[in-house]
């Protein structure tokens, strides 16, 4: 699955054109579903040494993308099949969805709920440590399955 994630306000708290403090888990769950397969594109409106800025921060928490405010090169794929003004993915994660920004552990479960299947998350704490222990502890014993 392609997922194309804004920057400001999804992956950092919206501080343009700084960058903001990390969102809980964002960078976390992030690697997490590329571990699984997912192709993640950065898409955002930043642009110049703004843009390298983000896409630094993420590299410097270990979070490459497959493509950045473009469509991911396929094989066999020549350049027109990449351009186009909308980026092609499956799902798009941005902070000013209607709704908002869902809670990132939450965006984990909706794609991958059958890793999931006997335990229920209702309210957490909001400390990344913890949120993070939790989330290993329950891939491992989902692993055990």
């Amino acid at each position: 699955m392609t997922i194309a994630v804004e920057f400001d306000g999804t992956i950092v708290e919206n501080n343009y054109p700084f960058i903001g403090k990390e969102i809980p888990m964002a960078l976390f769950i992030l690697k997490e579903l590329q571990n699984r397969g997912h192709k993640i594109i950065l898409w955002t409106n930043r642009n110049g040494e703004e843009l390298k800025d983000a896409i630094n921060f993420c590299i410097q928490h270990d979070l490459n993308f497959n493509a950045v405010n473009e469509n991911i090169v396929n094989e066999g794929d020549n350049d027109e099949s990449r351009q186009g003004r909308k980026i092609d993915a499956d799902i798009y994660i941005d902070a000013r969805n209607l709704g908002g920004l869902r809670d990132w552990n939450d965006i984990f479960w909706k794609l991958h709920p059958d890793e999931l299947n006997y335990i229920k998350l209702i309210k957490m704490p909001k400390k990344e440590g913890f949120l993070k222990k939790i989330f290993l502890n329950m891939r491992s014993k989902v692993k055990k399955l």
